[in-house]
């Protein structure tokens, strides 16, 4: 058996989509994923990271502008909330001027039908 044969059997033999780890980790991504692409640090400085627990969800505070509209909009200060699917918002409170909140979903309960859907509807549009 080839090393990636083995790497993927070994993937799928602990892989479970619902452990609090795999949950984790997609959380961690997309929080990756907001500073590098969304919220780049040569235009945003994070000024705080906060990760779930019993009385606050995870999230980024955030200070910096978009470039095209760093003129009318400088300097703002942004909070990200990021919800697991039924996740209850924690504190409701935010510190910033406004607040974006995105919620994970894995869509479980979809057919293989709404998946080609989608990608159908992405490919015409």
């Amino acid at each position: 058996m080839g090393g990636c044969q083995l790497i993927i059997r070994e993937f799928w033999r602990i892989y479970d989509e619902n452990v609090e780890t795999t949950q984790s980790r997609a959380i961690r991504a997309f929080l990756h994923l907001l500073t590098e692409k969304v919220f780049p640090n040569n235009h945003w400085k994070v000024l705080e990271t906060t990760y779930a627990g019993l009385t606050r969800n995870n999230g980024l505070i955030l200070e910096g502008s978009f470039p095209s509209y760093s003129r009318q909009f400088p300097e703002r200060r942004v909070h990200v909330k990021i919800l697991w699917e039924d996740e209850q918002i924690k504190d409701v409170g935010f510190n910033g001027e406004f607040l974006i909140q995105f919620r994970l979903r894995r869509y479980l309960d979809w057919t293989e039908e709404n998946v080609v859907y989608i990608q159908t509807v992405r490919n015409t549009v």
